[in-house]
């Protein structure tokens, strides 16, 4: 008998930044309350800074789509998708390349962005930003576009773990794309 296991996919969580640690405490306790309300397991996953976690959730895309709604929920936290890897420039180069070279088509641009949300590891976002730019360039021959670029790629260091999230213009698409959603 073969088991059908759920995948889980990973999402950042970033809780709105408040005064006292009490008050962070009652937006977690909310938010766990409203996710056990919910039908799916979840796992919340701290990270070195108090206000960012990671949640893994089988239905993602519902989840950030019913906090949108929620007023008691949308204030006080934020989702964003990611896929989490080891704080190292080849493992995030690795997992960007895996997630986008089979939808960049010839003409494509795109950008990175660094996140730095940890306290006790000193990052050189700029030369973190050029080294993977520079290694995204040459794997997969796309240039970089500071501006307007088709892929807008956020790398989010959490300390030991970071999270990529990727996201896709839709300019320059039409319907017909093989590279829509």
């Amino acid at each position: 008998m073969r088991i059908n296991k759920q995948k889980q996919n990973e999402m950042l969580v970033k809780f709105n930044q408040v005064t006292t640690p009490q008050e962070l405490d009652e937006e977690i306790y909310l938010f766990e309350k409203k996710m056990n309300e919910q039908t799916y397991n979840y796992f919340l996953k701290e990270s070195e800074n108090p206000f960012i976690f990671i949640l893994e959730y089988p239905k993602p895309d519902e989840l950030i789509k019913e906090i949108e709604i929620r007023d008691d929920l949308k204030n006080i936290v934020e989702l964003v998708p990611v896929e989490c890897v080891q704080s190292n420039i080849n493992y995030i180069t690795s997992a960007i390349i895996r997630k986008i070279k089979h939808k960049v088509a010839y003409d494509d641009t795109f950008n990175v962005t660094y996140h730095i949300y940890s306290f006790s590891v000193t990052f050189d976002r700029i030369k973190l930003e050029k080294n993977l730019k520079t290694n995204i360039e040459e794997l997969i021959n796309i240039p970089v576009n500071n501006k307007n670029p088709m892929w807008d790629i956020h790398v989010y260091l959490l300390g030991e773990l970071s999270a990529v999230n990727i996201i896709r213009s839709k300019r320059n698409r039409n319907k017909y794309s093989q590279y829509n959603n």
